[in-house]
């Protein structure tokens, strides 16, 4: 069963904000030196994958349901990251 509309968020608050903001910081490092640039991007595609996995983690005794589409989704990724090597 899907959690109620006023349930709390599974994310911790400020994930977003401190990833986001810690990425913008390697970008702008990286307009001043240029071989930082894959570690920023490379930090800011992580932040979504990092928090499917904390919401796996931390909800999968309380919301099975949930952290199963969470690893679902991080899978997802995964095979269009690796598939697209396949095709290249």
């Amino acid at each position: 069963m899907s959690a109620p509309a006023s349930s709390p968020s599974p994310l911790p608050p400020q994930l977003y904000a401190y990833g986001t903001t810690s990425a913008m910081g390697l970008m702008a490092a990286a307009l001043v030196w240029p071989p930082l640039s894959p570690y920023a991007v490379g930090w800011m595609a992580a932040i979504p994958v990092l928090s499917a996995l904390w919401v796996a983690v931390t909800n999968w005794r309380t919301d099975r349901q949930l952290s199963a589409a969470a690893l679902l989704a991080v899978l997802g990724l995964a095979a269009v990251f690796f598939g697209r090597g396949l095709l290249t």
